[in-house]
């Protein structure tokens, strides 16, 4: 049977390295059942690496990247 856990922090970032732009923080909020945004805005097209961390603990966080392609 699966579980659900509240989540105590999320971040999502993303970085575009070659113009060095970033991190923009995509600043989450608590959507009463789901994280998310309205106000994100990628400026430009390039290879942008998006991070998301997540609070697992009072002392332990775990951090994904992935880069993506904007046009």
């Amino acid at each position: 049977m699966a579980t659900t856990t509240q989540l105590d922090q999320l971040c999502l970032s993303f970085t575009l390295s070659e113009q060095r732009i970033g991190p923009l923080d995509a600043k989450l909020a608590d959507r009463s059942g789901y994280r998310g945004t309205g106000t994100l805005t990628l400026p430009i097209a390039g290879t942008w690496t998006m991070k998301a961390t997540v609070r697992v603990s009072d002392i332990g966080q775990v951090t994904v990247s992935k880069t993506m392609e904007i046009r």
